[in-house]
């Protein structure tokens, strides 16, 4: 059987709580070390100083004259005729396109640009929706009138109220109720394009026309 001698120098006891504990640090309690660890103390960096500003015009007059003097040396021409040369070309770059100053606007939707040949734009705002069996409309979604071509926003300037017989793409028949609601002025707020129930989900918004399409058949109807 082993046997395990016993420590020389057992750790004694720890205090109780009844015991006084003395402040090892307190006066009288013995002898500070000089190398115990200290509460750490953060050092403030110095500020930096901010960089100054960046001077475009300064920039480019010290190259121009650094090209100036690197093409005098290959002997193409002088010092003074090179950083004329430079000078001139920096400002014509800095120089706005005339003819960028006002950008024509042009886009798949008008290829002619709004700024010379604006859109008509839309008279209200319009939506496509749908009715239910009750012959309740809802609006689903906006018709984005920066997104419609000047056909279209003409085509659509004419739908009016009322209920109108309506041909699909795949020949299926409905009938579609156009809604629409004005201020106290008679000025057009808002007019809805709706649908029978069920047209405008995934598998049947593919057999609906054009929005020109659906705003020509509308208007021929009426």
């Amino acid at each position: 059987m082993a046997r395990f001698s016993r420590p020389t120098n057992p750790t004694p006891n720890p205090p109780s709580v009844d015991d006084e504990i003395t402040d090892p640090l307190s006066e009288g309690a013995g002898e500070v070390v000089e190398d115990a660890p200290r509460p750490y103390q953060t050092k403030v960096a110095p500020p930096v100083p901010a960089a100054p500003p960046f001077d475009m015009q300064a920039f480019a007059a010290t190259l121009a004259q650094a090209m100036a003097a690197a093409m005098a040396q290959s002997g193409q021409m002088s010092a003074q005729m090179t950083q004329d040369v430079v000078t001139a070309a920096l400002q014509q770059a800095r120089t706005k396109i005339p003819e960028n100053e006002t950008h024509p606007m042009m886009s798949a939707f008008n290829p002619r640009g709004d700024r010379d040949y604006p859109r008509p734009g839309l008279r209200c705002p319009m939506f496509l929706g749908q009715y239910d069996e009750d012959g309740k409309v809802v609006p689903a979604f906006e018709i984005a009138e920066d997104r419609c071509t000047v056909d279209e926003q003409i085509a659509l300037n004419q739908v009016r109220q009322g209920v109108y017989d309506f041909v699909r793409n795949d020949n299926k028949r409905g009938r579609v109720v156009v809604q629409e609601r004005r201020d106290e002025n008679g000025e057009p707020r808002r007019l809805v394009i709706a649908f029978p129930h069920g047209w405008l989900g995934k598998d049947q918004h593919q057999f609906l026309p054009s929005q020109t399409r659906i705003a020509e058949q509308l208007t021929a109807a009426g």
